[in-house]
């Protein structure tokens, strides 16, 4: 079974096309909205909402952010247990990120946290970065789309958390672009791996 599905974050759907192995996330829904056969959705619906620059790729056209206290989970059903292969992209055309604090869960277990997460967080250098899947900080949209590095992580459930996060009530923020999740096909089947 292949499984290889990308989420876009931004405010307007007709903003920019979206790859046809992506699609885009309303942040005005909570979970669970269903698009191309997969569920997924944040699980607040009061998230900040951008279209930023609708000549970059389209996966990182806009974000999603939190920018207050709170916390909340994007949540993906995946559909089996397995290894995945992950890309993301956090940041903002238009301003620095960060603070940024983000989780990865296998459910309730946490698989990746984002360096700083319960002290200073992680932040762009300046306004069109992006932190890949492996914490490296891209220095533009260009450099993000020819040299982003995915992680490959096995979960044990069907239940994908990325949570994203703040930590002080000061303006700071934790922009996502774009989410990536590939199912790594069992190559003894004969199956393509991703």
């Amino acid at each position: 079974m292949a499984f290889n599905e990308g989420f876009n974050f931004r405010a307007t759907l007709a903003y920019v096309t979206d790859p046809s192995d992506t699609q885009f996330v309303d942040g005005l829904v909570t979970y669970p909205q269903t698009a191309n056969g997969v569920t997924f959705g944040w699980g607040v619906a009061n998230l900040q909402v951008r279209d930023r620059n609708a000549g970059v790729d389209a996966r990182l056209a806009g974000h999603h952010r939190i920018d207050t206290t709170l916390v909340t989970q994007f949540q993906v059903d995946l559909p089996a247990a397995g290894d995945y292969i992950l890309r993301w992209a956090m940041g903002d055309n238009s301003y620095p990120g960060g603070p940024m604090y983000y989780r990865l869960f296998d459910n309730t277990t946490v698989l990746y946290t984002s360096s700083g997460y319960s002290g200073a967080g992680v932040s762009t250098a300046s306004s069109d970065r992006w932190i890949d899947a492996t914490g490296v900080e891209r220095t533009s949209a260009a450099d993000w789309v020819s040299n982003n590095a995915s992680a490959t992580f096995t979960f044990a459930t069907t239940t994908l958390f990325f949570e994203i996060a703040h930590a002080s009530a000061s303006p700071q923020s934790t922009p996502i672009g774009h989410l990536q999740i590939v199912l790594v096909e069992d190559t003894l089947m004969g199956q393509m791996v991703y």
